[in-house]
């Protein structure tokens, strides 16, 4: 699908794939980015289904909140392909973050939450509830402000009842307990959620871990969590009572809402983050934006130029158009070229991959995809190998394609 169109947006690479669907960066013909998300086509063809994701579009779009992913029109329809597009943020998840730094200190972690929360408490009055919070699905910008994403499973109390009748609908390991009896998600779900989401985050660990769904879901109904100063001995107990209110299983023995559970985080005595550590996580957040920019450059129209001599593009760390090389210890500078207009579809472009470590980089490949976490080339031989975007060093193209 990539170079495609649909409706006014340009697919120009493939961001992820999820259950409900798949994610692509695209572009309009006035240069506005967005993050389109193609429907299912299994899902697409049902009434039910198009329905819920007709109102997920709806409460987005009539969100307005800094914290909230915003909605950039409603769902289409093109052809057979159902759509709509989103708020394109560049930045790592939650849980990518997470997966490099391990987990978080106290005082970030309480400010996490209480940007969560405060978008929270926008949604729970604008009468949705959430149902899928998860690390996952909290973005971080490049300065590391939280941005709640991806209410497919959310649900307008005021709206026509969706749910699937008896079916469990969620993430088994961030899921309320009365979600797992196949309930509806109230607002104290989100809140059970988000403490699901400080104790990973203060710990680095999930308070539930199981093998298999079913078992996670029954951990949820009847085991009581270890606090989180089990596994961080240093976690203060008032910081402990509050991740376990946030994880009591009856919804009433929760905070009232999400303004009571921002009180009491904001009560916890955290000591200030270090600046070193608070300097390693803003640079882990710049570091998996300049890999975003090094994988996506060509669709973002984000060029280096490295030599008035060689007619090559070169793909470096770039941030934003600043230099990030500084950003991250390093001292090269770089000029960046004006965003070309719009191409349409053309064979795959052959480059140079450049990879961290002892491999060596890879000549005149064709690069077929850069999709999710993965960049896919064909070798001169005609085999194809799948990259992951972490091991990419530099991607240089040659212009003569």
């Amino acid at each position: 699908m990539i170079g495609e169109r649909l409706g006014p947006w340009r697919l120009l690479a493939k961001l992820g794939k999820g259950g409900m669907g798949a994610v692509y960066l695209a572009e309009d013909p006035q240069g506005t980015r967005a993050a389109v998300k193609v429907i299912d086509g299994s899902l697409a063809v049902e009434p039910d289904a198009l329905r819920r994701f007709g109102n997920e579009v709806e409460l987005l779009g009539r969100l307005e909140h800094p914290g909230v992913v915003r909605a950039l029109g409603g769902l289409e329809r093109d052809g057979e392909r159902t759509y709509y597009a989103m708020e394109y943020v560049r930045g790592p998840n939650l849980a990518q973050l997470l997966g490099e730094v391990g987990r978080l200190e106290p005082a970030r972690a309480i400010a996490l939450g209480l940007e969560v929360l405060d978008a929270l408490d926008a949604t729970h009055a604008a009468g949705i509830v959430h149902r899928d919070l998860k690390s996952a699905n909290l973005l971080l910008d490049a300065e590391g402000h939280a941005r709640v994403c991806d209410f497919g499973l959310a649900r307008a109390v005021d709206l026509t009842r969706l749910t699937l009748s008896g079916h469990v609908v969620g993430t088994p390991a961030y899921l309320a307990p009365e979600q797992a009896r196949g309930e509806d998600g109230v607002p104290a779900s989100d809140l059970y959620a988000l403490g699901v989401v400080l104790y990973e985050a203060l710990t680095g660990r999930l308070p539930f871990q199981a093998d298999r769904p079913l078992v996670l879901l029954n951990m949820h109904l009847h085991q009581a969590p270890e606090p989180p100063s089990a596994h961080r001995p240093e976690l203060s107990p008032a910081l402990d009572a509050v991740v376990l209110r946030a994880l009591a299983k009856a919804p009433d023995e929760r905070y009232a809402d999400a303004t009571d559970m921002a009180r009491a985080l904001r009560e916890v005595d955290a000591d200030a983050p270090d600046p070193g550590q608070a300097a390693f996580l803003t640079t882990t957040i710049q570091r998996f934006i300049a890999r975003e920019t090094q994988a996506l450059g060509p669709a973002l129209g984000e060029t280096v130029l490295v030599s008035r001599a060689a007619p090559r593009r070169r793909l470096g760390w770039v941030l934003g158009g600043v230099t990030a090389f500084a950003a991250l210890g390093g001292g090269l500078r770089v000029a960046l070229g004006p965003p070309p207009p719009p191409a349409e579809p053309r064979a795959a472009p052959r480059a140079r991959v450049s990879l961290w470590g002892d491999d060596p980089a890879l000549e005149h490949v064709e690069v077929l995809e850069i999709a999710g976490g993965t960049l896919r080339v064909r070798l001169p031989d005609g085999s194809t190998r799948a990259i992951p975007r972490g091991d990419v060093r530099e991607i240089e193209y040659d212009e003569r394609r």
